[in-house]
């Protein structure tokens, strides 16, 4: 039975110790949001931009502005909320928009409102 004990306390400590190990992108400029109000959750990030595309029906691109051009083209999914906002508005390419976002480590950012600006 001391063998399981020990095998799993060594499995633990692995796992804590390659969690400190995650790279992170030190140096990239922030996107440029707007502060956050008292209507927007927590972690909630505002932007402007240009609706260039759907990717597929779970997501879009959008050029956000003030960014440099390398860094301006992001892919967005929908949240539920943003995809019924999405369908009602029937946008086109290159159609301005003011969105709000959640970024999430390791996936796309998730698209929580979208509306014409």
């Amino acid at each position: 039975m001391p063998k399981y004990h020990f095998m799993t306390l060594v499995t633990i400590l692995c796992l804590f110790f390659a969690s400190g190990c995650a790279q992170t992108d030190i140096g990239a400029p922030e996107p440029q949001s707007t502060p956050s109000s008292a209507e927007q959750p927590a972690g909630e990030l505002s932007a402007t931009g240009v609706y260039t595309g759907q990717i597929d029906g779970n997501s879009i691109e959008i050029k956000i502005d003030g960014q440099p051009e390398d860094r301006a083209y992001r892919a967005f999914a929908f949240s539920k909320k943003s995809r019924l906002q999405f369908a009602e508005l029937s946008l086109s390419e290159n159609t301005p928009v003011k969105i709000t976002y959640i970024d999430r480590e390791g996936q796309q950012a998730l698209l929580t409102t979208i509306g014409r600006r």
